[in-house]
Protein backbone atom coordinates (compact mmCIF):
# COMPACT_ATOMS: atom_id res chain seq x y z
CA UNK A 1 0.00 0.00 0.00
CA UNK A 2 1.47 3.36 -1.04
CA UNK A 3 1.09 6.62 0.87
CA UNK A 4 -1.66 7.70 -1.52
CA UNK A 5 -3.57 4.48 -0.73
CA UNK A 6 -3.47 4.94 3.06
CA UNK A 7 -6.88 5.83 4.47
CA UNK A 8 -7.46 9.51 5.31
CA UNK A 9 -8.37 8.50 8.87
CA UNK A 10 -7.47 5.46 10.90
CA UNK A 11 -7.34 4.42 14.50
CA UNK A 12 -6.59 1.24 16.31
CA UNK A 13 -9.82 -0.43 17.36
CA UNK A 14 -9.15 -1.27 20.97
CA UNK A 15 -9.67 -4.80 22.20
CA UNK A 16 -10.00 -3.51 25.76
CA UNK A 17 -10.78 -0.16 27.32
CA UNK A 18 -7.24 0.75 28.32
CA UNK A 19 -7.95 2.70 31.50
CA UNK A 20 -4.66 3.29 33.28
CA UNK A 21 -4.72 5.15 36.60
CA UNK A 22 -1.60 7.22 37.12
CA UNK A 23 0.12 7.77 40.44
CA UNK A 24 2.78 9.93 38.80
CA UNK A 25 3.37 11.49 35.41
CA UNK A 26 7.08 10.69 35.85
CA UNK A 27 6.55 6.99 35.06
CA UNK A 28 5.67 7.54 31.41
CA UNK A 29 7.44 4.47 30.00
CA UNK A 30 5.73 2.09 32.38
CA UNK A 31 2.28 3.64 31.87
CA UNK A 32 2.70 3.79 28.08
CA UNK A 33 3.62 0.10 27.99
CA UNK A 34 0.61 -0.75 30.17
CA UNK A 35 -1.71 1.29 27.95
CA UNK A 36 -0.41 -0.34 24.75
CA UNK A 37 -0.74 -3.81 26.31
CA UNK A 38 -4.36 -3.09 27.21
CA UNK A 39 -5.03 -1.53 23.80
CA UNK A 40 -3.95 -4.68 21.96
CA UNK A 41 -5.96 -6.94 24.26
CA UNK A 42 -3.49 -8.05 26.93
CA UNK A 43 -4.40 -7.91 30.59
CA UNK A 44 -1.27 -6.92 32.47
CA UNK A 45 -1.08 -6.35 36.20
CA UNK A 46 -1.49 -2.58 36.70
CA UNK A 47 1.87 -0.91 37.08
CA UNK A 48 0.70 0.87 40.25
CA UNK A 49 0.43 -2.56 41.91
CA UNK A 50 3.99 -3.56 41.10
CA UNK A 51 5.82 -0.32 41.91
CA UNK A 52 8.87 -1.09 44.01
CA UNK A 53 10.68 2.23 44.03
CA UNK A 54 9.80 5.75 45.14
CA UNK A 55 8.31 8.18 42.60
CA UNK A 56 11.15 10.69 43.00
CA UNK A 57 13.64 8.12 41.66
CA UNK A 58 12.04 8.28 38.21
CA UNK A 59 12.95 11.95 37.88
CA UNK A 60 16.61 10.93 37.77
CA UNK A 61 16.18 7.72 35.77
CA UNK A 62 14.94 8.32 32.23
CA UNK A 63 13.61 5.34 30.30
CA UNK A 64 15.86 4.87 27.29
CA UNK A 65 14.77 2.77 24.26
CA UNK A 66 16.50 -0.43 25.49
CA UNK A 67 14.80 0.06 28.90
CA UNK A 68 11.46 0.52 27.16
CA UNK A 69 11.95 -2.74 25.26
CA UNK A 70 12.57 -4.48 28.61
CA UNK A 71 9.39 -2.95 30.02
CA UNK A 72 7.43 -4.23 27.01
CA UNK A 73 8.96 -7.68 27.51
CA UNK A 74 7.83 -7.66 31.17
CA UNK A 75 4.35 -6.85 29.86
CA UNK A 76 4.40 -9.89 27.54
CA UNK A 77 5.21 -8.07 24.31
CA UNK A 78 8.15 -8.42 21.97
CA UNK A 79 9.31 -5.15 20.43
CA UNK A 80 11.96 -3.52 18.30
CA UNK A 81 13.56 -0.09 18.51
CA UNK A 82 13.40 2.08 15.42
CA UNK A 83 15.53 5.11 14.55
CA UNK A 84 13.87 7.44 12.02
CA UNK A 85 16.37 10.31 12.25
CA UNK A 86 17.28 10.07 8.54
CA UNK A 87 13.65 10.29 7.42
CA UNK A 88 12.06 13.57 6.30
CA UNK A 89 9.17 14.94 8.38
CA UNK A 90 6.66 13.67 5.80
CA UNK A 91 8.27 10.21 5.82
CA UNK A 92 8.10 10.12 9.63
CA UNK A 93 4.42 11.03 9.63
CA UNK A 94 3.69 8.45 6.94
CA UNK A 95 5.63 5.82 8.90
CA UNK A 96 3.40 6.44 11.95
CA UNK A 97 0.29 6.30 9.75
CA UNK A 98 1.40 2.93 8.28
CA UNK A 99 2.01 1.51 11.77
CA UNK A 100 -1.50 2.55 12.84
CA UNK A 101 -3.44 1.79 9.64
CA UNK A 102 -1.66 -1.39 8.50
CA UNK A 103 -0.02 -3.01 11.49
CA UNK A 104 -2.74 -2.00 13.96
CA UNK A 105 -0.34 -1.55 16.90
CA UNK A 106 0.32 1.81 18.57
CA UNK A 107 3.97 2.84 18.21
CA UNK A 108 5.60 4.30 21.33
CA UNK A 109 7.49 7.49 20.52
CA UNK A 110 10.23 9.10 22.60
CA UNK A 111 9.44 12.83 22.60
CA UNK A 112 10.96 15.90 24.16
CA UNK A 113 9.09 17.73 26.89
CA UNK A 114 10.89 19.09 29.96
CA UNK A 115 12.44 15.63 30.06
CA UNK A 116 12.46 12.69 27.66
CA UNK A 117 8.95 11.28 27.56
CA UNK A 118 7.13 8.26 26.03
CA UNK A 119 3.75 8.52 24.30
CA UNK A 120 1.71 6.10 22.17
CA UNK A 121 0.12 7.08 18.84
CA UNK A 122 -3.18 5.29 18.32
CA UNK A 123 -4.81 7.03 15.38
CA UNK A 124 -4.72 9.89 12.90
CA UNK A 125 -6.95 12.17 10.84
CA UNK A 126 -5.49 13.62 7.61
CA UNK A 127 -8.35 16.11 7.19
CA UNK A 128 -7.62 17.72 10.58
CA UNK A 129 -3.87 16.96 10.46
CA UNK A 130 -3.63 15.43 13.92
CA UNK A 131 -2.75 12.21 15.72
CA UNK A 132 -4.75 10.61 18.51
CA UNK A 133 -2.25 10.08 21.31
CA UNK A 134 -2.07 8.44 24.72
CA UNK A 135 0.11 10.63 26.97
CA UNK A 136 0.50 9.84 30.68
CA UNK A 137 1.08 13.54 31.43
CA UNK A 138 -2.64 14.22 30.96
CA UNK A 139 -4.76 13.77 34.06
CA UNK A 140 -5.04 10.98 36.59
CA UNK A 141 -6.40 8.46 34.08
CA UNK A 142 -5.71 7.58 30.49
CA UNK A 143 -9.30 8.19 29.35
CA UNK A 144 -10.68 11.41 27.92
CA UNK A 145 -14.47 11.02 27.63
CA UNK A 146 -14.51 13.35 24.62
CA UNK A 147 -12.07 11.27 22.56
CA UNK A 148 -12.87 7.76 21.38
CA UNK A 149 -9.22 6.73 21.61
CA UNK A 150 -6.22 8.01 23.53
CA UNK A 151 -6.44 11.01 25.81
CA UNK A 152 -5.22 13.92 23.69
CA UNK A 153 -4.56 15.00 20.13
CA UNK A 154 -1.29 16.32 18.68
CA UNK A 155 -1.02 18.16 15.38
CA UNK A 156 1.28 16.58 12.77
CA UNK A 157 3.76 19.48 12.78
CA UNK A 158 3.80 19.67 16.58
CA UNK A 159 4.58 15.95 16.86
CA UNK A 160 7.40 16.29 14.31
CA UNK A 161 8.85 19.06 16.46
CA UNK A 162 8.66 17.34 19.88
CA UNK A 163 9.70 13.98 18.46
CA UNK A 164 13.05 15.61 17.76
CA UNK A 165 14.11 14.33 21.16
CA UNK A 166 17.50 15.13 22.62
CA UNK A 167 21.09 14.16 22.00
CA UNK A 168 21.42 10.86 20.14
CA UNK A 169 17.78 9.94 20.89
CA UNK A 170 16.12 11.90 18.11
CA UNK A 171 13.18 10.28 16.32
CA UNK A 172 13.23 7.04 18.30
CA UNK A 173 10.26 4.71 18.48
CA UNK A 174 9.41 1.26 19.79
CA UNK A 175 7.03 -0.97 17.87
CA UNK A 176 5.35 -4.11 19.12
CA UNK A 177 6.08 -7.24 17.10
CA UNK A 178 3.89 -9.78 18.92
CA UNK A 179 0.18 -10.30 18.40
CA UNK A 180 -0.75 -11.27 21.90
CA UNK A 181 0.36 -12.54 25.23
CA UNK A 182 1.51 -16.12 25.54
CA UNK A 183 0.93 -17.64 28.96
CA UNK A 184 4.10 -19.13 30.41
CA UNK A 185 4.07 -22.89 30.57
CA UNK A 186 3.52 -24.34 34.03
CA UNK A 187 6.62 -25.92 35.44
CA UNK A 188 6.22 -29.04 37.57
Amino acid sequence: MTEAELPRKAYIGLRDVPLVRHLSSKRCGFYTAEWIARAIGLHPIPFNKIITRPVWRDIFHPVFPRDMMSIFKLRGMDSVAVNLSKFTDIEKINWIKREVALKRKPPALLVRTKTLHWIAVCGYDDDKKFFYVYDSHYGQTSIDPYLFIGNTIVMYDELSDVWGGRWWLKYRAIVITTDGFKEPEDRI
